[in-house]
């Protein structure tokens, strides 16, 4: 028991370092670092993290070319996600954004589903139905920032507010639709049997996520060009030491989550991150919270436990 209880504070812990990518890009919104360049840094961190861990590994064997293609694609799609960062925030607030980002789970489900013909459960349909939920809600918030939070210079009519609410739940949808790359790769490797009594995924856990790293460094390694003209670099390098390290850390705890039994830990993992950013942006930021707002965070929190707890 004591030992689940240590597992489930550092899966906990896990969440909260995650939200620390929140803190990150907001203080870039702040200081004039686009996200992208925050997320270059945290590639190469990633790389040298996963990298390290895998290559300390000597026996595990060549890399199968399947591995690192979907890591590959799974860090590129991620990559490109971090560019609709500025757009989405720019036409509303970021905790929609973050639970968005958040959500790899929605299109896992629908890729079992489709794919590998696995039933969905009542309890996974609803929570499909409040991930929607979640990204309508989120959409409604658009355009009710405070000036100063994103929308300078933006004429907020009532037309301008309407698309304004199109454009962010195109955005947030196709974060989700992005993040989700991982998540279904992650499945794919999963129900491929190895060989010595462990699935492709669990013998190549580290060298997926190194390529995963590797892919999210291509579309963002674009994002450094200029640094040093409009963009201080000592900004990038200390907002990408940030967020590299709470996506690394939070990473390589997400061990002991998968330890935890019925899918505690995952969930645990995905509703700190969202809460924990939720709360940073509020209270550091000042984000505005209406009822979208609240509606938003309460649908992905619901949808987090719908997907991911076993009933």
């Amino acid at each position: 028991m004591q030992r689940e209880v240590l597992w489930g504070l550092l899966t906990v812990a896990a969440g909260l370092f995650f939200s620390l990518m929140v803190l990150a890009y907001e203080l870039g919104r702040v200081r004039n670092v686009a996200a992208p360049r925050i997320a270059f840094c945290v590639a190469i961190a990633g790389m040298v993290a996963f990298g390290l861990r895998w290559f300390s590994c000597a026996d595990e064997g060549p890399v199968p070319w399947r591995v690192i293609l979907l890591g590959l694609a799974a860090g590129g799609f991620q990559g490109a996600a971090t560019w609709m960062i500025p757009p989405a925030r720019s036409r509303g607030p970021f905790t929609p954004i973050n639970a968005a980002l958040n959500m790899a789970f929605v299109p896992t489900a629908i890729f079992a589903l489709c794919v590998l013909h696995q039933a969905l459960t009542v309890v996974a349909v609803v929570g499909m139905a409040l991930s929607v939920g979640c990204v309508v809600a989120g959409s409604l918030a658009a355009g009710e920032e405070k000036p100063g939070n994103g929308l300078q210079g933006k004429t907020t009519t009532g037309g301008n507010i309407a698309r304004m609410r199109l454009e962010y739940v195109a955005i947030l949808a196709f974060m989700v639709a992005s993040v989700g790359v991982s998540g279904i790769a992650i499945s794919y490797l999963a129900v491929r049997p190895f060989g010595d009594g462990r699935d492709w995924f669990s013998h190549f856990e580290d060298a997926y996520f190194l390529f995963l790293y590797v892919g999210f460094l291509v579309p963002t390694a674009v994002s450094m060009a200029g640094v040093g003209k409009r963009t201080r670099f000592v900004d990038v390098l200390g907002l990408g030491l940030l967020a590299s390290f709470g996506s690394v850390v939070g990473m390589s705890m997400l061990g002991y989550a998968a330890r935890l039994p019925g899918g505690v830990g995952f969930a645990s993992v995905c509703v700190c991150a969202i809460v924990g950013g939720a709360i940073i942006c509020t209270l550091l930021f000042g984000e505005r919270r209406g009822v979208a707002w609240y509606a938003s965070l309460a649908c992905a929190v619901l949808a987090v436990l719908c997907f991911n707890l076993k009933f």
